[in-house]
């Protein structure tokens, strides 16, 4: 409705009033008030100007109602439009209307032509106006197609403009927070030096003269310094990891994981661990950063099974459609699930230091390596009943075939898990 006039309806008119001898052809769209005309060939003034009627003078407002063709051979004497004000006004004695229906079955208005003398319309004369009217049709569902694309173009192009707008507020919010956490961890990390160092000599200094309150004291203030520099250590990680440029390599994780194992095992002999690492997980990745990644996985899940006396940790991998979803699982102090979104955000602790130390950061720096990969990681747990960690290194993995059919297990484990 009301937009301008375009040639290729006005040569349909022209082409219909031609072929049908006919004064008048109109391409009527109908609207809850008024009809109004996208071409109207040899209608008379003012009405051609105005480009539209009111209803009370449209004869296509009944082809929309209807929802089929209107012929009428001589409105003078029809009972239903011999006092039609469009008769009396527009002059309109013969009149055939087709619909425009759209390919959704709704009809717009009507492709008619008009005569002001009466006539016998015939059956090739509406096949044909039924024909042209398919070809208005196409015009109006092609307009309209532009129009969709065009609005689309325009969304997509506010869209990215605003999200390269975000993208470099991003930007520059994480380099400030970079430079931020780079100079607090830097700035502090010598007054902690400062402090532990002086605390030492105070202490060698007293001797035998403090009390063994005094002496709880000075440890209590050196050990609350040497956790600082273990926070600020896990930050400046975390600055680093963001910033540092991924070299991706073929990287056997099984490998990788046996090593921690038995490091820790070398740390801890007398601690009894079942150990399950599935052989062959070959994956292509930075090799610095999946060492990290693995070191604070497995690290948890030792850290987190102290308690049992016989510990259980398992590394493998699940085939998901297209991609490999790796695991570490472990038979340890477990977590509430109702807290899962807290496991990942840096110094949100779901066990007090006092049952477990650690910095707080651990997988906060997994979570951050995963990214980098890619990826994506999340956690399962129920409390005193053990955790896993699920994660993926790349969008989309395929995993490499292993020679191997069963599970290996490091020489100290106690025996295979099923």
């Amino acid at each position: 409705m009301d937009s301008p006039a375009e040639a290729a309806f006005d040569r349909l008119g022209a082409l219909a009033a031609k072929i049908l001898h006919t004064p008048i052809a109109l391409v009527s769209l109908i609207g809850d008030t008024r009809q109004f005309f996208k071409s109207c060939i040899g209608l008379p003034e003012p009405w051609a100007s105005w480009r539209e009627t009111p209803l009370s003078h449209s004869f296509c407002k009944h082809v929309v109602a209807n929802s089929a063709p209107l012929i009428i051979n001589d409105a003078r004497v029809d009972p239903l439009f011999h006092n039609h004000p469009a008769t009396r006004d527009l002059g309109i004695v013969a009149y055939m209307g087709i619909p425009l229906r759209l390919g959704t079955g709704e009809v717009l208005g009507s492709f008619c032509v008009i005569d002001s003398q009466p006539r016998v319309w015939k059956g090739e004369e509406e096949q044909t106006m039924g024909a042209l009217a398919d070809c208005v049709i196409t015009e109006i569902e092609l307009r309209s197609e532009i129009l969709h694309r065009q609005a689309a173009v325009e969304e997509v192009r506010v869209l990215n403009n605003e999200l390269r707008s975000k993208a470099a507020d991003l930007e520059r919010t994480n380099t400030e927070l970079e430079v931020f956490t780079y100079s607090i961890s830097h700035d502090l990390r010598s007054p902690m030096r400062i402090l532990n160092v002086f605390s030492g000599l105070l202490s060698e200094s007293a001797g035998k003269a403090w009390s063994g309150e005094c002496d709880n004291y000075v440890q209590s203030i050196r050990a609350t310094a040497q956790k600082m520099n273990r926070v600020l250590d896990g930050l400046l990680l975390l600055n680093h990891i963001s910033q540092s440029e991924l070299f991706r390599e073929p990287i056997n994780l099984s490998e990788c994981a046996m090593g921690i194992i038995a490091d820790w095992q070398r740390m801890q002999p007398e601690r009894r661990v079942e150990v399950v690492i599935e052989p062959g997980m070959i994956v292509s990745a930075d090799r610095r950063l999946v060492q990290i990644l693995l070191e604070n996985l497995l690290g948890n899940a030792w850290k987190f099974t102290a308690k049992r006396p016989l510990a259980r940790i398992e590394f493998g991998f699940q085939q998901l459609k297209n991609s490999r979803v790796f695991f570490v699982r472990d038979n340890g102090a477990g977590f509430d699930m109702n807290h899962a979104g807290k496991l990942f955000l840096p110094f949100q602790r779901l066990h007090s230091e006092r049952e477990f130390e650690g910095s707080g950061i651990g997988l906060g720096t997994v979570q951050r390596i995963i990214q980098r990969h890619q990826g994506r990681i999340w956690g399962e747990g129920k409390v005193n009943e053990g955790a896993a960690f699920y994660f993926t290194l790349a969008p989309e993995e395929r995993p490499v075939p292993s020679p191997e059919h069963e599970r290996k297990c490091l020489p100290f484990t106690v025996e295979k898990l099923p």
